[in-house]
């Protein structure tokens, strides 16, 4: 890892991980109060928290244990997403939208602790993690990380690996054998039932550094072969290396990573609601309601100018554009099909522009085109003066 790395060039390094963690963190358990967030929102909060960590003068570059430091960050994620989804539901209740900027700079300055250095705690929970790994088969290496360091579970490897849950089993006992054997954890390990052992080696996995993989990342032909359940001896090279890359088994496990990009817009429809409406289906744009006569657009870089061209030619009163959001989605399954306007993570953005928006003049009424103004103005004159004749006529008789 470079000394010195953006926090984008951060996140296009480690999307698959950004995506695992988001994950992981929806599957929580949440009370009643607090309902789960879609993992992209979770994702796209990653993605506007690190550049704010960024900001804040910490290097992204240096982290190296870049999993562990993302275990924390996504709590703190968590916490910024559902207080952007609370200013959301503001919004669409009409609150003033003045008050938005300030609270977002709130939601903004939430930012994790700075990342410690690898202790010497960290580095013997990975020395002794090694031993294991060095001692198996790749194949049953790759099922130890999957179930141990990534919190998978056995069914949840499995799952990743497109194999039999029997199969999976059989791997992760003979890993567990051998933890028993080195004495990994301790007499207790050695006593303990494969449960309670499994449970040892997970709070020894978090509190040690990443594992170091020192050659260079696996291709995603190879990642979708193992994905798909091949395991055998000829790709044993890259399962090693698999079993060790935090990167390649979350790539593994969440899918072929992209980034999806669009457009998110805030619009005042005012009474132009239908015209809104219309605008959005001719240009493939995706409306959220926002309460009365206020919309979420959500559209394809491509079709941007042609669906503001119709909302101008309207006179829609108010409309704001926050940019361009790319998204880290992950598919196990042809991840290009997904439709970019339908990915989430939007949040961020949205508030933003409902920021802007109060900035915003209300444009003017629409005129009919070809009529003058003044032609207009004489016309309602003229009316008026015609309906005081009738009138007076009609009260001599």
């Amino acid at each position: 890892m470079p000394a010195s790395m953006t926090a984008a060039e951060f996140v296009e390094v480690h999307q698959a991980l950004l995506v695992k963690h988001a994950r992981t963190n929806a599957r929580l358990p949440q009370d009643d109060r607090t309902p789960a967030l879609p993992p992209e929102d979770l994702t796209a909060e990653l993605v506007r928290l690190l550049d704010d960590v960024e900001g804040s003068g910490v290097n992204l570059g240096a982290l190296t244990s870049p999993d562990a430091y993302l275990r924390r960050c996504v709590t703190v994620a968590s916490s910024r997403a559902k207080r952007r989804r609370t200013l959301l539901q503001q919004v669409t209740a009409g609150d003033d939208l003045s008050a938005v900027s300030s609270d977002i700079k709130k939601v903004d300055a939430e930012l994790p602790p700075p990342p410690e250095p690898d202790s010497e705690v960290s580095r013997e929970a990975r020395k002794k993690l090694d031993s294991i790994h060095s001692g198996l088969r790749p194949h049953d290496a790759l099922v130890l990380a999957l179930v141990v360091d990534d919190e998978r579970g056995v069914e949840g490897a499995a799952l990743a690996l497109t194999q039999s849950a029997e199969d999976t089993h059989a791997s992760f006992a003979r890993a567990l054998a051998l933890a028993r054997e080195l004495g990994t954890c301790g007499e207790e390990g050695k006593k303990a039932s494969d449960e309670r052992l499994r449970e040892l080696l997970v709070e020894l996995a978090r509190g040690s550094k990443d594992p170091e993989a020192k050659d260079r990342h696996v291709d995603e032909p190879v990642l979708a072969l193992i994905r798909g359940g091949d395991l055998g001896d000829d790709l044993a090279d890259a399962l090693a290396h698999v079993a060790k890359c935090v990167d390649c088994r979350a790539r593994v496990a969440e899918g072929e990573t992209t980034q999806h990009s669009v457009i998110v817009m805030a619009i005042d429809a005012g009474a132009r609601k239908d015209i809104v409406v219309r605008a959005a289906e001719e240009s493939h744009a995706r409306l959220l309601p926002r309460g009365d006569g206020r919309f979420t657009a959500i559209i394809a870089s491509e079709n941007l100018v042609a669906f503001k061209a119709k909302l101008s030619e309207a006179a829609v009163a108010r409309v704001a554009v926050a940019g361009q959001v790319d998204i880290p989605v992950a598919r196990r399954r042809a991840p290009s099909l997904v439709d970019a306007t339908e990915a989430g993570g939007i949040d961020a953005a949205e508030l933003r522009a409902w920021a802007d928006i109060g900035k915003v003049g209300a444009a003017p009424a629409p005129i009919e085109p070809g009529i003058p103004r003044w032609a207009m103005v004489a016309a309602l004159v003229g009316v008026a003066v015609v309906s005081a004749a009738l009138a007076l006529v009609l009260s001599a008789r």
